[in-house]
């Protein structure tokens, strides 16, 4: 109840609310969702799973095109719910190809450039130095595979933060789920974890002194040299 604890505290009157954590959707596929475009009842099948198959071959190229549209409704959807974060990943198999996958390292290309130019636009001291802890963290942990991983989504996460729009962060660690089961592989590429450091040793700096057009073109940098190691491990994939 308001007005008991120690003093040294905090108090918020909740008017008889009830505080909870927010929810976390364990398993969705985004890019075959229904959701933000014009109704459509669900599918029958009748041979289960082979049914499945037989109707993505035609439903999931007409969706691609608006993978992204719909993709960011349901986001908004969740969050409006009161889900922040969501576990996903896009299909690639040999009915939607890569299509999938190129459409969200666009995505991704497009939200965290424009989320590293609000960075340095509206850096504060203490959010520098909250992102400067997040590079620190990565930086020690170059060579721990199972800690560079988070610790990357992790700065660039906090740039999201930065933004001051919570989706935004969310965003940044879906996507990073999804493009994980490729990234665990380019991460042991011969040298990869010192160019990824420095890259984001160049981002920080950029934002630190408050450039946006700098911090823009090394994030646009840093992405594009990731999808082009994207694609050298597609290729060797075949």
């Amino acid at each position: 109840p308001a007005g008991e604890g120690p003093d040294d505290c905090d108090r918020i009157d909740a008017t008889d609310r009830l505080a909870a954590p927010s929810f976390v959707e364990g398993h969705i596929h985004l890019d075959k969702t229904f959701y933000g475009g014009p109704w459509e009842a669900t599918l029958p099948t009748q041979h289960g799973r082979a049914d499945r198959i037989a109707q993505e071959r035609e439903l999931l190229p007409r969706l691609l095109p608006v993978a992204e549209e719909r993709t960011a409704a349901m986001i908004r959807l969740m969050h409006s719910q009161g889900t922040t974060v969501c576990r996903s990943h896009c299909n690639v198999d040999p009915v939607s190809k890569l299509g999938n996958l190129e459409h969200l390292k666009d995505a991704r290309r497009f939200l965290e450039i424009g989320l590293a130019r609000r960075a340095a636009a509206q850096a504060t001291p203490e959010a520098v130095a909250r992102l400067r802890l997040r590079f620190e963290a990565h930086e020690h942990a170059r060579q721990k595979l199972d800690e560079f991983l988070p610790r990357d989504m992790e700065f660039h996460r906090e740039i999201a933060a930065m933004s001051g729009n919570p989706i935004f962060p969310a965003l940044v660690e879906a996507m990073f789920g999804w493009l994980g089961v490729y990234y665990v592989q380019l991460v042991r590429l011969e040298g990869a974890e010192d160019v990824t450091i420095a890259e984001h040793r160049r981002i920080l700096a950029a934002i630190a002194a408050g450039d946006p057009e700098a911090a823009a073109e090394a994030m646009h940098d840093h992405i594009s040299r990731g999808n082009a190691l994207y694609r050298k491990f597609e290729a060797r994939s075949r």
